[in-house]
Formats: structure tokens, sequence, C-alpha cells
């Protein structure tokens, strides 16, 4: 996200347990690619100039599922792509896979693993002004959402008749689906 723009949209993808990764290549002086499933493509219109997309197949239902050897190939063939067999890739290790490290590392034995979580983690904890701007239309749609709540539950209601009550409050403001 603060890469790329790019960010899983769960209420689009399969599930938001279901593993469907994404990479960010960035070779300095090329064009940066991003990695996605194709269920992901909506998320075009957030990436930030500069960015293509290499989208990879998440789910063919005339084949098993496997999302992560479709991601796999596709990163591959990109890193190929740009020659990068000894590439610094940086990776936060607590969400870095296994897989997709000894995976990596086995097909290009010059590739090194650089763990930039402090750098993510300051990223996260500083906030710029697009972020502050987000996080009050948050707070706003919340209060709205409040309200709605407040407004709406009596007794006799269900869960989710008031979810959807206060769902239908918060997007209608919004103008959009909002996760």
């Amino acid at each position: 996200k603060y890469f790329s723009g790019y960010f899983f949209y769960f209420e689009y993808g399969v599930s938001p347990f279901h593993f469907l990764p994404a990479a960010l290549f960035v070779k300095p002086s090329h064009t940066s690619a991003l990695i996605i499933a194709d269920n992901e493509l909506q998320q075009e219109q957030h990436l930030l100039p500069g960015i293509t997309v290499s989208p990879y197949s998440s789910y063919v239902y005339e084949t098993p599922n496997q999302p992560v050897h479709q991601f796999l190939q596709q990163l591959f063939a990109v890193l190929d792509k740009h020659n990068t067999a000894k590439a610094r890739m940086g990776i936060d290790p607590a969400f870095f896979p296994a897989l997709l490290a000894d995976s990596l590392a086995y097909r290009y034995t010059g590739i090194e693993f650089v763990d930039i979580s402090a750098e993510i983690q300051q990223l996260r904890a500083i906030k710029d002004n697009d972020e502050i701007e987000c996080i009050k239309k948050a707070a706003h749609l919340c209060d709205i959402g409040q309200a709605a709540v407040l407004k709406n539950a009596k007794d006799g209601i269900s869960e989710l008749e008031l979810f959807n009550i206060v769902r239908t409050a918060i997007e209608s403001n919004a103008g959009e689906r909002v996760p």
C-alpha cells in the first residue's frame, strides 16, 4: 500500500483468509510492476503513477485452485524479463511465506532478502496529509454508522437487518462500497 497504492480489497476476493499473494517489483530507472491476482484488477485505479500491473490467474473453475503457483510463475516472468537473478528483495519476514522464499532462493541463487519491516513500520507510524484526510473521512463514516445504530436498534430487529441499515447509511454517504 505504501509503495504502490495497492491494497487487498477483501470484499472482492474469494475470502479474507485465503492467501492471494502480491508483490511489487521496483528496478531503478525502470517501470515498476505489481504482481496481483486477476480478481484484484479493480485496484488499478488506486495505483501510483508508473506502476504496471502483471496479473496472475487466481481462480479458474476448470482446474484446481493454485494461486501461489500462478503467482510464482508471474513473479518469475517479471524477474526474468528484467534480468534480476541477483536482486535484493525487500521483505517483511513476519508476512513473507517460506514457500515463496524457498522458491525464489532456489531459482535465483544470487537473490538477497532484506528485512525492511522497520522501514514499513515507520511509514505506518507517521501519517502524511493524505492519510490524515482518510482517517478523518473514516471517522466521519463511523459517526454516520453509530447514528444509524442508535436510531434503528430496537427490540426485535436482527443483527443482519441492522447491519444492512448501517451499511446503507455509510455507503450512501461515502458514495461507494466501504469495507
